[in-house]
Order: C-alpha cells, then sequence, then structure tokens
C-alpha cells in the first residue's frame, strides 16, 4: 500500500508523542519499584525498547486510519496523544505515581478514542469528505475551463493551493470516470478535459488541441498549416483565445502557446 508524505509525516510526528508518552509511564513505573540507581537506569534502557515497539506499532495503526476512505481526522489523533502524553508525564513526575497502575486505564482510553469513535461517527466522517471532494471536484472544473481544458497538476497546485497528492487523486478521478484524458505530450503530463472547452467556437477548440499537442508553441503559419483554418477566421480565433487568457504570444520565439503550459504567473 502507497501512502502520502505528508500522512507518513503525521504518523512519524504522532509516534514520537508515544514514545514520549509510554517512556513517561515506564519512568513513573521505574522509580515506584527500583531501589537503585543501576537498577533504575536498566530498567529505562529496557523500557525504551518497548516504547519503540509501541511507538512504531501505533505509527502503523495510525497511517491504516489515514488511508482508509474517509480518513481519520488528523486533529483527533493530535488531540489524543497530547492529552496521553500529558497524563504520562503527571504519572511520570509528579506524586501521583502512588495512585500504581489503575492510572494507565484514563492514559490507555485517551489513546484509543480516535480509533473508538471513528466507526461511531462513520456516516458524518463520509458525508463531510463526499462535500469536500465535490468542492474540490468544482474548483478543478473551474479551472479547466479557465485554462480551456487543458490542465497539469503545477497549475492545479497553484490555482487551488492544495497539496501535489491532492491534486493528482482529484484530477486521476475525472479520469476514472471518463471526464478527463491523462496523455503525455513530450516530458509533460497532462489532463484534456474536452468538456471544458464545449463552449469554444469549432476554430477556437482546432487552435488550441493544435498547441496542446505542441508545448514548445506553433507560428502563426505553422497553425494556419496544422488546422487548415483561413488566415482571417485563424486571426479572430487567436483574438478570441488571447481574450480569454487561454493563449498567449510569446514575444521572444514570436509562437503562441497555452497559457496552462507556462508558469502560472505568466500575464
Amino acid at each position: 500500500m502507497r501512502y502520502e508524505p505528508s500522512k507518513i509525516t503525521t504518523a512519524a510526528v504522532l509516534s514520537f508523542v508515544v514514545f514520549l508518552s509510554i517512556f513517561f509511564i515506564a519512568y513513573g513505573i521505574a522509580t515506584l519499584f527500583c531501589k537503585t540507581l543501576s537498577d533504575l537506569v536498566l530498567t529505562l534502557f529496557l523500557s525504551s525498547l518497548l516504547c519503540l515497539f509501541g511507538s512504531f506499532g501505533f505509527g502503523y495503526i495510525v497511517l491504516w486510519f489515514l488511508n482508509l476512505s474517509p480518513p481519520i481526522p488528523t486533529s483527533w489523533l493530535y488531540a489524543a496523544t497530547l492529552g496521553a502524553l500529558l497524563e504520562s508525564v503527571a504519572f511520570g513526575l509528579t506524586p501521583l505515581n502512588s495512585i500504581h497502575f489503575w492510572f494507565l486505564l484514563p492514559w490507555g482510553m485517551t489513546l484509543a478514542s480516535p480509533f473508538v469513535i471513528y466507526p461511531m461517527k462513520l456516516g458524518e466522517l463520509r458525508e463531510m469528505h463526499s462535500f469536500k471532494e465535490g468542492l474540490m471536484d468544482k474548483d478543478v472544473l473551474d479551472v479547466a475551463r479557465k485554462y480551456g481544458g487543458i490542465i497539469t497538476l503545477s497549475i492545479i497546485v497553484w490555482e487551488l493551493k492544495v497539496s501535489l497528492e491532492a491534486a493528482q487523486k482529484s484530477l486521476e478521478r475525472f479520469v476514472k470516470h471518463g471526464e478527463a484524458i491523462r496523455k503525455k505530450v513530450d516530458s509533460l503530463l497532462i489532463y484534456d478535459f474536452q468538456s471544458a472547452r464545449i463552449h469554444l467556437a469549432r476554430s477556437d477548440n482546432l487552435v488550441v488541441e493544435a498547441l496542446r499537442d505542441n508545448p514548445f508553441g506553433l507560428s502563426r503559419s505553422e497553425l494556419i498549416s496544422q488546422t487548415g483554418m483561413a488566415i482571417e477566421v485563424l486571426d479572430e480565433s487567436i483574438k478570441r483565445l488571447e481574450d480569454l487568457k487561454i493563449i498567449y504570444q510569446d514575444m521572444v520565439t514570436d509562437k503562441y502557446k497555452l497559457r496552462s503550459y507556462s508558469l502560472p504567473t505568466a500575464t
């Protein structure tokens, strides 16, 4: 199973917090039973191994829940692990450790609470997840329409301020449902939303499709050759597409290019 880097980072941070939490629990228990400093050091060393195994196990469980659909909210995980850490600090560093092992019960319940609540709130989480995906899909379609139906991952990241993983997941969902075509043009991976330019004139579509297959641009004469349009028709089409900011003319090469193939800051 492939995990997104952001999810791995979240799991790693939470695992570290759980490591500290288990260590403080171990320290509190060790101070109750160890009579000499050497015994305390040895016990804490062995306990640190247990902490590592425990934190790795917790991290794996977190990754599994984050990869579900819908994923478990990270806010729940952070609240539970920080709460458990505070409880373990209270147990390990204050006189509360005299209350012995019953203190482990609320600590364990706090740590496990997100995973217990998740199935109870699954219906609500699915509704929220679907709503967010719906908003994202609408935003992607708006961006596709803005760029004449030809977009890249970087364009979605720039326009919608989302992660690369979220952008790819959304675009691949359109491909899966047949609403977009994924293709490679030279070394560039593009997504073609043909329905996003259905409002354009036929001549405009011909120009966009010609430029789609030529990321380095085409001159006016090359566009005439590839589209087979009359000069007057081509000029009108170029004017409309420039007004819509779908294409632009590179002043250095004197070629027309799709705006989605250039830096998003291009004007």
